[in-house]
C-alpha cells in the first residue's frame, strides 16, 4: 500500500490591528499684525509772535492727534524741530521784520501725516524802547 499524503498545516500570523500613527499638532498660523495707520494731520495750528526781552520768538501750537508719537515742525518748508512731543513749540531763531510760514506733521512708526493747516506770521521788532528824556 502506498501511504497517502498528509496535509501539514502551516500557521500564518495575520495582524488584525490597523497601525495608527502618532498624531502631530497642526501648526496654527500666526496672524499678521495689522499695521499701525499713519496718524492724521495735526489740526488748528496757530502761531503767535512775541518777544523774549528784546529777542523775537514765535510760539507754534496745534491740536495733538491720536496715534502720533511725535511731531515735526516746519518753518518756510524746512524742518526746524523733529521729535517734538507736545504743543507748543517755541521758535527762537527768528528775525524781526521777516515773515514765517509754519505747519506741522504728526509722526509714528508707520510714517508721517499730511501737512497741518499752515499759518504765516510777520515778526515784529522787539527793540527795547528808548528811555524817555527826563
Amino acid at each position: 500500500p502506498t501511504p497517502s499524503p498528509t496535509e501539514t498545516a502551516t500557521a500564518t500570523a495575520t495582524s488584525t490591528e490597523t497601525p495608527t500613527s502618532t498624531p502631530t499638532d497642526t501648526p496654527t498660523p500666526t496672524p499678521t499684525p495689522t499695521p499701525t495707520p499713519v496718524p492724521s494731520a495735526p489740526t488748528n495750528l496757530s502761531v503767535s509772535s512775541s518777544c523774549n526781552g528784546n529777542l523775537p520768538k514765535n510760539e507754534v501750537t496745534w491740536n495733538t492727534v491720536a496715534g502720533a508719537s511725535s511731531y515735526k515742525i516746519y518753518r518756510n518748508g524746512e524742518v526746524i524741530s523733529s521729535g517734538t512731543q507736545t504743543s507748543p513749540y517755541t521758535d527762537n531763531n527768528v528775525t524781526a521784520g521777516q515773515s514765517y510760514l509754519y505747519f506741522a506733521r504728526a509722526v509714528n512708526t508707520t510714517g508721517e501725516s499730511s501737512d497741518s493747516n499752515s499759518q504765516t506770521v510777520s515778526q515784529n521788532s522787539c527793540a527795547s524802547p528808548s528811555p524817555s528824556p527826563s
